[in-house]
């Protein structure tokens, strides 16, 4: 009785081809080891984005969690699992190495934030507007200010810009006059929602939130922005500090550092960062 014969080179050879295929199938899929989760402070998540984008992205994602710097303090005083805090000022990082929740050594200032008015109807000259608020502010200005019914500023209580906002008014001699106009959100971002929706007539904003606001020039064509000189109110500045209960301590690290090079830099200057 004849025999068939099994081409066992043919099969073998097939194996061969379906296991190095799926080799480097497998090879091209991402394989995310790690997540950085970084706290930011809300007036700083636009430039963050584009940073977390510049960064090597190489086996891990970096996910940030937006908030006002006061609000992101607390959640980390009880334990919310980020590796890196970006705040909006340098108190509240300090806070965070004394009590012994984050890494001393990595304390850095990665930006400076610059404070100005939002007009939806300016009380200035195109030419007048290039110039930087003072304390002594320009009758035009007082007009405006004390004729708007809703002005809006981050709550000074957990927002650096808020308290920026409310010495600036103190210095200039209008916290007393104005202080029943004002409404507190929580945090930056959300001040200048309140001013494209419509909500308030006045708004204190971080200048980097500025190209945002031009995309209602359409709607508004008086509107306009004034910077505020910065010796009026106490220097915004923008510090950050890996936190002891980091998981990813190197990568917290490194993304950390990279904020200090010149790439990193230059961006944030671009963006309304000193």
């Amino acid at each position: 009785m004849a025999t068939k014969s099994i081409k066992l080179p043919i099969i073998v050879s097939n194996c061969l081809f379906l296991i190095v295929s799926l080799l480097i199938l497998i090879g091209s899929i991402p394989c995310f080891s790690a997540e950085l989760r970084v706290a930011v402070a809300s007036n700083f998540i636009e430039p963050a984005r584009a940073l977390s984008q510049e960064f090597d992205k190489k086996n891990h994602t970096i996910s940030l969690i937006s908030g006002s710097s006061g609000k992101l303090f607390l959640q980390i005083s009880k334990g919310a699992p980020f590796d890196l805090y970006l705040s909006a000022d340098s108190v509240k990082p300090h806070t965070l190495v004394e009590q012994g929740l984050a890494q001393r050594d990595t304390l850095k200032t990665y930006a400076t934030g610059k404070l100005g008015i939002w007009f939806s109807h300016c009380p200035l000259t195109a030419n007048a507007r290039q110039q930087l608020l003072s304390s002594q502010l320009s009758p035009n200005v007082v007009k405006q200010l004390l004729s708007v019914r809703k002005i809006a500023i981050a709550n000074p209580a957990l927002a650096p810009y808020g308290m920026a906002s409310k010495q600036y008014l103190i210095t200039s001699g209008l916290w007393d006059q104005v202080e029943d106009r004002l409404v507190y959100p929580e945090n930056i971002s959300q001040v200048a929602q309140l001013a494209k929706l419509g909500v308030v007539e006045t708004a204190f904003i971080a200048l980097s939130q500025t190209p945002s606001l031009q995309t209602l020039s359409a709607k508004r064509p008086n509107q306009c922005v004034l910077g505020i000189a910065t010796e009026h109110h106490s220097a915004i500045s923008q510090q950050l500090v890996v936190l002891n209960s980091s998981k990813n301590n190197e990568l917290a690290r490194r993304f950390a550092d990279f904020l200090s090079s010149k790439k990193a830099q230059d961006l944030i200057k671009n963006m309304g960062y000193k």
